[in-house]
């Protein structure tokens, strides 16, 4: 599992027991939590283009529950109108003086917007409640309430913060000094990961995204750093990268900058250390190289001592690592040296119990990766709700529960002849719409 997640889960873990207003998660019964803890074991977090390798790790995160809940269980069964009151109810809790109250509602509230697309119930009160999670970050009595605010604003930006550029300016300039000086490696981790979600969601400007890819480079070329700040600050600087892909060469500069550190970390004590600087490394290749067919990796790069590490890694069989630890390795740094050395692009399949969808790109699995860590049990949900995910994968979502039976899609990169035509025909079938329209005016 993910260092992140463990070091996120311990960290709300502290006062267990379901939260009012929510029924409990199915794993918090003995057998969903051996089921869970199986899963999490699993080597499905990776990259394997020998198999394609499904993110659909158990059940309950992917495939529903028993009342057609998809994503997690109902947060109510009563309807939305009390669903939004409750909404409405726990952001003004955040204002109470006693901090037990204001986690306990924060907690809520991001168990809400995980679980459930909640732009709706959050509309009318969406800045109080952005300010209410500043606040909370800036001067959290507890470093778990100000964890539970880092992470409200991540899924803040994922409801209502597409083209918010404001805000993730203002979010900006609280966090980067807190990253700086905050202690707690869990909230340090998702202090992080939140700036890079709503800097990937809400910024236009490449040359500030670019700006954030630097800020995050001391952290990555730091021996002081704990393994899951280091993992977060991978993860983040690849979805950050991702969306320098219109901007060729601003990326081949953040490559060059970027590239030793991440071949450091390869270095690390820890797997998932070694496997996020890994993919981090192919996202990097695959979209400077081997754009549209052409060769923009800088020359100054000497690929060969890369090549060799990520060959020996791969065939790592050392007993000071476990089984497991070299299993998952193998896997996904196999993808990694494929992708360095030939090109070659990964496959990765999502599948839920209304379809499959697939993966080839790693732009696309890249970012996936990052909103599962962010939605957890809930991505299937945002991923047929939410506008907003489905302009960044650029696939109806939605379509998916419209099928009685399995089925299997392929999201396609961006920059595929597939995607292409299809904008074609989509700009095709609008110019025809139009026409028809105008000559209905006349």
């Amino acid at each position: 599992m993910s260092l992140m997640r463990q070091s996120l889960r311990a960290a709300l873990s502290q006062k267990g027991g379901p939260i009012k207003g929510l029924p409990g998660s199915r794993k918090s019964t003995p057998a969903a939590s051996r089921q869970g803890s199986d899963a999490e074991g699993s080597d499905d977090d990776h990259l394997d283009s020998d198999s394609d390798t499904s993110l659909a790790t158990d059940d309950f995160i992917l495939n529903g529950h028993a009342d057609g809940s998809l994503g997690g269980p109902p947060l109510l069964g009563s309807g939305d109108d009390t669903f939004e009151e409750l909404v409405r109810d726990n952001i003004d809790k955040l204002t109470e003086k006693r901090a037990s109250t204001r986690e306990e509602a924060l907690q809520w509230l991001i168990r809400a917007m995980a679980l459930r697309y909640a732009a709706d119930a959050l509309e009318s009160s969406q800045e109080t409640f952005l300010d209410a999670l500043r606040r909370a970050v800036r001067a959290g009595k507890s470093s778990r309430e100000t964890l539970l605010a880092a992470r409200g604003i991540a899924l803040w930006f994922v409801t209502l913060g597409a083209d918010q550029e404001q805000a993730y300016e203002d979010l900006s300039t609280l966090l980067r000094p807190l990253i700086k000086s905050v202690r707690n490696p869990a909230t340090k981790a998702q202090c992080i990961l939140s700036l890079a979600v709503a800097c990937f969601i809400a910024c236009q400007d490449v040359f500030a995204t670019a700006d954030l890819c630097r800020y995050l480079l001391p952290i990555i070329a730091s021996p002081k750093e704990t393994p899951e700040v280091l993992e977060s600050a991978l993860v983040s600087l690849g979805l950050l990268v991702s969306a320098l892909n219109g901007a060729p060469s601003l990326a081949g500069k953040i490559f060059n900058e970027v590239i030793g550190p991440l071949a450091k970390c390869l270095g690390s004590d820890q797997v998932q250390v070694r496997i996020a600087s890994g993919q981090t490394i192919a996202l990097l290749y695959a979209m400077l190289r081997y754009r549209s067919g052409e060769s923009d990796h800088p020359a100054a790069w000497d690929d060969a001592p890369l090549v060799d590490q990520l060959h020996a890694l791969v065939a790592d069989s050392s007993r000071r690592r476990s089984k497991k630890e070299r299993a998952a390795q193998k896997a996904a740094l196999r993808q990694v040296l494929r992708t360095v050395e030939d090109g070659d692009d990964p496959s990765l399949t999502f599948k839920t119990k209304y379809g499959t969808l697939v993966f080839d790109d790693w732009i696309q699995i890249h970012r996936l990766q990052v909103f599962r860590l962010v939605l957890n049990e809930g991505l299937l949900n945002h991923f047929q709700e939410n506008d907003l995910l489905q302009d960044i994968f650029g696939t109806a979502f939605s379509d998916l529960a419209l099928h009685t039976g399995p089925t299997e899609r392929v999201v396609h990169s961006p920059r595929s002849q597939v995607a292409k035509e299809r904008t074609l025909r989509k700009t095709k079938q609008r110019d025809i719409r139009y026409q028809a329209n105008y000559s209905m005016d006349e």
